[in-house]
């Protein structure tokens, strides 16, 4: 403003400010012209720290980016919720890198790392391990090392394929020797055998961990509709992830990471459903109760669960964030966020500077923003940017949970043409599901013959009876006894025979494609238990009116009788 006041200035202060690209119009030009001005990007922060690195591990990431970028164009980007070109890539790669400190324990040679330096012997798949422990950030476990030696050696040339063969099955390599091929490849020396397969595992390594950070965000239908161009082992990774149970996700991802989780979603039912539940929560009904254990967790007394906006002002944010962080018995916060208000981003962004103030989080305390979206407010312009920085993790969830069906055993059966005995009983246990809506169903169809009635007790006119009638008795239809099953156990073992391979597919193939064309505004597991629910109604319509057709429910049953003659 107009009033200054006169200060001592230490020598060596320094003022950075960042400001917003967006809100750079808005800023004063005398105070900008107080200042250097740089942009500063992802990508800018990236191509700092590879060249940090030294020419060998530079060059690898550079090439396993490059692979990670031809997966995203595979699944393309408007499939990958939240993605934003040119940083969501970059910071999955920003996270790799090694830390400052890390770097600058580096000593020039490399050295036996924290294997026991009174052993001289070691196995490769070991120091691979501790290679990448030391020169990445990643937390790379001896399983990954082999599955990506195994996979080298499928792909490689027959001399290289040896090569390495020779490696992985010797347990007691000569750390000697192998330090001088790991320098070698830091050195970008690749005239050596064994560092020039090692660089290759180390970069096929590097990319398996970046693509299955990136399939994260990757929708269920993409991943189907390209699952024969993908790597089978994303698309097996993908169905590891949980990306259709809240509750999954929360025991699982959790577990493994920072604490701090961002979920992607579309709003539906269940999504907004989801009640209030803090300390502050006096009178919880037993049904929000349920669907709380449902689809978030079973232990209550651990968590808060608050919807954002509803959150009014800085002052609610704020207490709920310190109740969360201070009080010892609420671990849990489930922040849930309507993405359709205009200050949505706004809020969510002031939640995790906040958060981001007391952290970091690798204890006991874990958050999860969910962010859920209409179809009209989904569109990639829209969508919140999925960036893998600041400890934060992202994923798409393509449902909460509920319902009873389990739409991704179906998906990936298809994938892999696996129709195993094990599918068969998810699809036989979707079916008893859902059995109570498809008998709503087919209460409203034409089942019953004029004058059908229950029994010498029964009066009622099923033909013209109520709604409330016709349910009734189907429902005792469908528990009565035909030898060692009911009815309704038949009924459902004949119509899960219909789920074969061919008829799977083709369901799949039909609700994707409508999702990836837009012209449906469900989620990969709506759409498929709409199909399957409508399904399920007209096949049970049209066997009970075949079989009440000749009045065989009466024989069937033997307490069904009539008041009317043959017309």
């Amino acid at each position: 403003g107009g009033v200054s006041r006169r200060s001592l200035v230490r020598p060596s202060f320094q003022c950075i400010v960042h400001t917003r690209l967006s809100e750079l119009d808005e800023v004063p030009a005398p105070f900008l012209n107080r200042f250097e001005k740089y942009r500063v990007s992802v990508s800018d922060v990236l191509e700092s720290g590879w060249c940090d690195l030294g020419g060998g591990m530079e060059e690898i990431f550079r090439c396993s980016r490059a692979s990670v970028i031809d997966l995203k164009d595979c699944l393309g980007a408007s499939n990958l919720f939240g993605f934003v070109e040119g940083q969501t890539i970059d910071s999955i790669f920003l996270v790799i890198l090694p830390s400052r400190e890390a770097q600058a324990s580096v000593p020039e040679a490399v050295p036996v790392l924290d294997l026991d330096h009174d052993a001289p012997e070691t196995s490769y798949i070991r120091y691979c391990v501790s290679f990448a422990d030391q020169h990445t950030s990643l937390k790379v476990r001896d399983s990954d090392v082999a599955h990506v030696v195994e996979t080298a050696m499928k792909v490689l040339p027959v001399e290289d394929a040896d090569v390495l063969h020779d490696l992985s099955v010797r347990t007691n390599m000569d750390c000697a020797v192998l330090s001088d091929a790991f320098q070698s490849v830091l050195d970008g020396d690749l005239s050596n055998s064994i560092a020039r397969v090692t660089r290759i595992v180390l970069q096929m390594l590097v990319t398996r961990m970046a693509s299955f950070q990136l399939i994260l965000l990757a929708t269920p239908e993409a991943v189907f509709a390209k699952r024969d161009t993908l790597p089978s082992e994303v698309v097996q990774e993908y169905f590891k992830q949980h990306h259709f149970s809240l509750r999954s996700t929360i025991q699982n991802r959790l577990r493994y990471s920072s604490g701090l989780l961002v979920v992607h979603t579309r709003t539906d039912a269940s999504v907004r459903g989801i009640p209030t539940f803090s300390p502050s929560t006096q009178h919880a009904s037993s049904e929000q109760i349920e669907l709380v254990k449902e689809l978030v967790g079973e232990n209550l007394d651990n968590m808060i669960l608050e919807h954002l906006l509803l959150l009014h002002s800085e002052t609610a944010v704020r207490s709920t964030i310190e109740r969360w962080l201070n009080l010892p018995n609420r671990n849990f916060l489930l922040l849930l966020v309507d993405m359709n208000d205009a200050d949505a981003v706004n809020r969510v962004n002031f939640v995790r500077t906040m958060v981001e103030q007391h952290g970091p989080f690798g204890g006991e305390k874990s958050l999860v923003i969910l962010l859920h979206y209409t179809q009209s407010g989904s569109h990639l312009d829209s969508r919140y940017p999925a960036l893998f920085l600041g400890g934060w993790q992202h994923i798409f969830l393509d449902c909460v949970g509920g319902g009873g069906v389990r739409p991704e055993k179906w998906i990936e059966a298809a994938c892999f043409s696996e129709y195993s005995a094990k599918l068969a009983t998810y699809v036989q246990e979707s079916i008893a599901t859902l059995m109570p809506k498809a008998l709503t169903y087919v209460a409203t169809q034409s089942i019953f013959y004029p004058g059908q009635a229950a029994g010498s007790s029964q009066t009622s006119n099923f033909a013209t009876g109520t709604f409330f009638e016709k349910y009734d008795a189907l429902s005792w239809l469908m528990n009565r006894r035909a030898g060692s099953d009911t009815i309704g156990e038949i009924l459902q073992r004949k119509f899960a025979a219909f789920w074969s391979d061919s008829n799977l597919v083709k369901m799949l193939k039909r609700s994707s494609e409508s999702l990836l064309d837009g012209s449906s505004q469900l989620s990969m597991t709506l759409s498929l238990r709409s199909v399957f629910q409508e399904s399920l109604g007209m096949f049970l319509s049209t066997v009970l009116i075949e079989m009440n057709q000749w009045r065989n429910l009466d024989i069937l049953c033997n307490d069904y009788g009539t008041d009317a003659t043959d017309e």
